[in-house]
């Protein structure tokens, strides 16, 4: 599911948290800070700590559970914030080479 207004920086991306599908949150997390002015290294960084928090949000969550990745972009930096069955976690990545 996609969310998004128009013109917005800001979105909110949900995916299921079984294994098979978890990893496009980590994927759009590398594509979204390379759009927001940041190099493929900035974006592979950002992927692996959005995996990482992901990875700690559904561990023992139930099998049908869905994680919520809000993406946005704020004072050069890109920020995640992830909720799962009530729990929650942040990312937080600068990005050297921002434009927006």
């Amino acid at each position: 599911m996609y969310n998004s207004s128009p013109m917005a920086d800001s979105f909110t991306l949900t995916v299921p948290a079984d294994a098979q599908y978890r990893t496009l949150g980590p994927d759009v997390a590398a594509k979204y800070a390379e759009v927001a002015g940041g190099t493929a290294a900035e974006g592979h960084a950002l992927s692996t700590a959005v995996d990482a928090a992901i990875q700690k949000l559904v561990h023992g969550a139930h099998h049908t559970a869905a994680v919520d990745l809000a993406f946005r972009v704020a004072a050069g930096s890109v920020e995640v914030q992830l909720r799962c069955e009530g729990r929650s976690s942040s990312v937080k990545h600068v990005i050297h080479g921002h434009t927006h």
